[in-house]
C-alpha cells in the first residue's frame, strides 16, 4: 500500500512487534477485510461474515492443511501459490513463520494473476534466520480481492529435496455459511 509518493514492502522480524501490536494488526486486518466485503456487496453487514485463518488446502489449493513448499532447488523460484480466490472472498496476508533451524527459503514474491504479471510484496526473509522466533510480519498486508489469483512464488537459497515448512499468515473473509456456520449461541 503506497504512504504518500512511495510503497513499503518489507518484513519486520516479531520480536520487534509486541504482542498487543500484533492483536491489534488482526482486529485492523479484520476491520479491512468487513468494510471490503461490505463495500462489494458480498454481505450486508459484519453479522453475516466470517473471517478466519486461511486453510493452506481448502483455500489456496496446497497438498494437504498444512503448510510445505514442494522440493526446492537453490536459486530457482518455484510456484507455492497459484489459485483464483472465489468471488465472494477476500484474503490478507500479514506475516511469515519458518520452524526450520536453517531455512532454505530467502524470498517471497506475492504476486497477482495467472501469471504474476504485478508484484504487490518482495518479502526478504533472511532477516528471520537469526531469530529465536522465525516469525515476521509484513509492513503493510498483502489483500486480494474476489476472482484475483493469488500468485506466491518462493526462491530458496540452498536445495531442499524435502521442501520446507514455510506458513503464511493470512485471514480470509466470506459469508457465513460457505465454511463456517453461524455461532448457535449468538
Amino acid at each position: 500500500m503506497p504512504r504518500g509518493d512511495y510503497q513499503v514492502s518489507y518484513v519486520l522480524p516479531a520480536r520487534l512487534v509486541p504482542a498487543y501490536e500484533e492483536k491489534k494488526l488482526r482486529i485492523e486486518l479484520e476491520d479491512i477485510l468487513a468494510k471490503l466485503s461490505i463495500n462489494a456487496g458480498i454481505v450486508t453487514s459484519r453479522e453475516s461474515l466470517v473471517i478466519r485463518d486461511v486453510l493452506p488446502a481448502g483455500d489456496l489449493g496446497l497438498g494437504n492443511n498444512w503448510w510445505l513448499s514442494a522440493a526446492l532447488v537453490a536459486n530457482t523460484e518455484m510456484t507455492f501459490i497459484n489459485v483464483a480466490l472465489g468471488n465472494r472472498r477476500h484474503l490478507a496476508f500479514y506475516g511469515v513463520s519458518t520452524e526450520a533451524a536453517a531455512p532454505a527459503i530467502s524470498m517471497a514474491y506475492f504476486r497477482i494473476g495467472a501469471t504474476g504479471s504485478s508484484t504487490f510484496l518482495l518479502a526478504n526473509l533472511e532477516g528471520l534466520y537469526a531469530e529465536q522466533e522465525p516469525v515476521g510480519y509484513f509492513s503493510e498486508p498483502v489483500i486480494y480481492v474476489p476472482n484475483e489469483t493469488v500468485f506466491i512464488r518462493l526462491l530458496p537459497r540452498v536445495t531442499n529435496a524435502a521442501g520446507e515448512r514455510i506458513k503464511l499468515h493470512a485471514l480470509l473473509a466470506e459469508p457465513k455459511g460457505e465454511a463456517v456456520s453461524s455461532n448457535r449461541y449468538f
